[in-house]
């Protein structure tokens, strides 16, 4: 493997200067192990190397893989709950559906229609300005 040709001449390197290059030749093992078990689906260039090398590990690894959570604009959820209470009240037979559930719902269905007339308070243009 391409690593392994450079790993052995890094060592070739710090046999020529081993009082200089000893206490470095664990941590160069180290991160080129890391490499070697790094999973990517692209090539690395040499500054991409270079930031993974030099990055915290105490850091969060961040996958791809899981989805970010969408932000649900307050007339978003605010509509989706009236569209859950309209279903919810067509409802013929209320299998499963309990009377206090729908007042639970239209209790926060207020507080969703508070917190939308909330958000649209009016903004006086000097304050873009300042």
């Amino acid at each position: 493997m391409e690593l392994d040709v450079e790993f052995e001449e890094i060592e070739e390197l710090l046999e020529i200067l081993p009082d200089i290059g000893t206490p470095f030749l664990d941590d160069i093992d180290h991160y080129i192990k890391e490499l070697e078990e790094l999973p990517v689906e692209e090539f690395l260039d040499d500054k991409q190397i270079i930031e993974y090398v030099t990055k915290d590990s105490s850091e969060e690894v961040i996958s791809d893989s899981e989805p970010e959570l969408e932000i649900i604009s307050i007339k978003e959820a605010a509509q989706s709950l009236k569209t859950f209470i309209t279903f919810f009240t067509q409802q013929s037979d209320h299998s499963g559906f309990c009377s206090e559930d729908l007042k639970i719902f239209n209790k926060y269905s207020k507080l969703m229609n508070v917190k939308l007339f909330e958000s649209k308070k009016q903004t006086s243009i000097d304050s873009f300005f300042n």
